[in-house]
């Protein structure tokens, strides 16, 4: 995993722009505090990609969106115009502190399974593009002072069934129920003298 943090851009994408990516699989990233003109958090434009235990908190941009998902014109020939969209899949995720969770562009495809929302008063725009969306959750993933890693008390905690083995930070998941974003809690053993 990657944590993409307060980055800024003039343009599109603060924490990532992705152009044109196939079959791409994202694990545990972390994207906070990102700025851009638009998609604050990401840009995904023209690509068939997969996230799989993202979070995305605090990102801001000119369109007050975390997520913009766009299609690319590109052309085999100026009489035949090719058209690549984006297909799309979040799972697993935390989306906090945004005016709007996920924009996606006509024609264009959205699926988003096991999220987790806070603060984030529209979670989609997704007028003409497909959409599904399947289990989700509302409440404070309760980040500690660094602004993603959870807490014991997170809304975030045990919330989907096993699937990846380590989290951002390399730590082992909980392979019953895992906590959805990129960070797993993990308890802090605390051991008294005799």
């Amino acid at each position: 995993g990657n944590v993409f943090l307060a980055n800024t851009s003039t343009q599109q994408g603060g924490g990532a722009f992705v152009n044109h990516a196939t079959g791409a699989h994202f694990l545990n990233n972390v994207f906070a505090e990102n700025s851009a003109a638009e998609g604050g958090g990401l840009y995904l434009w023209g690509s068939d990609l997969r996230l799989d235990h993202t979070t995305l908190a605090r990102n801001s941009s000119g369109d007050g969106r975390a997520v913009f998902i766009d299609k690319y014109p590109g052309r085999v020939s100026p009489e035949e115009p090719t058209i690549y969209t984006s297909t799309i899949v979040f799972s697993n995720t935390i989306v906090a502190g945004h005016a709007i969770g996920f924009h996606a562009t006509p024609d264009n495809s959205l699926t988003v399974d096991g999220v987790l929302w806070w603060e984030t008063p529209t979670h989609f725009q997704t007028s003409g593009a497909q959409l599904a969306v399947h289990d989700e959750f509302s409440g404070d993933p309760l980040f500690q002072a660094d602004g993603y890693h959870i807490s014991a008390y997170s809304a975030a905690r045990y919330k989907v069934d096993g699937g990846l083995d380590h989290d951002v930070d390399g730590q082992l998941r909980d392979w019953a129920t895992q906590d959805l974003g990129a960070d797993e809690f993990v308890p802090v053993a605390v051991v008294t003298p005799e």
